[in-house]
This record gives structure tokens, sequence and C-alpha cells, in this order.
């Protein structure tokens, strides 16, 4: 898996501000557990500058299974 933009040890979601451990350097990323659509990726993608932290990604695949995507 490539590294995302803006991946960072140490990061801070560019969405709700937390501060968290970015893992996409490590074998195991956390992120990699949240499936996500690939619509929803990119648009994640296209409008965060880095990581989003794992409960904004969980919020985001609630929204998107709620709207159908």
């Amino acid at each position: 898996m490539a590294e995302p933009k803006g991946a960072d040890d140490n990061a801070r979601c560019p969405r709700c501000g937390a501060a968290f451990h970015c893992g996409a350097k490590e074998a195991a990323c956390a992120c990699a557990q949240v499936a996500l659509a690939a619509a929803t990726r990119a648009a994640i993608a296209q409008r965060y500058a880095g990581c989003l932290c794992n409960t904004c990604l969980a919020r985001l695949q609630h929204e998107a299974n709620a709207a159908g995507v």
C-alpha cells in the first residue's frame, strides 16, 4: 500500500483536529481496517491533505453506507 500524502507518525486529523498516531509507515496501518468504497476514498483524498483519524474514517464510512454509496 502506498504511503498517503501527509502521513506522519504523530498526526493531527485535518477533519476534526484530533491528534492520533498515523501508522502509514508501519506494516499494519490501523486505518486499513476501515473498509471504504473507492468513491469515498477518492473524495477523502481530494478534500483532505493528510491522513484522517480512525474515528473520522469510521464516521465517513457510516455516512456513506447510510447514503447508499
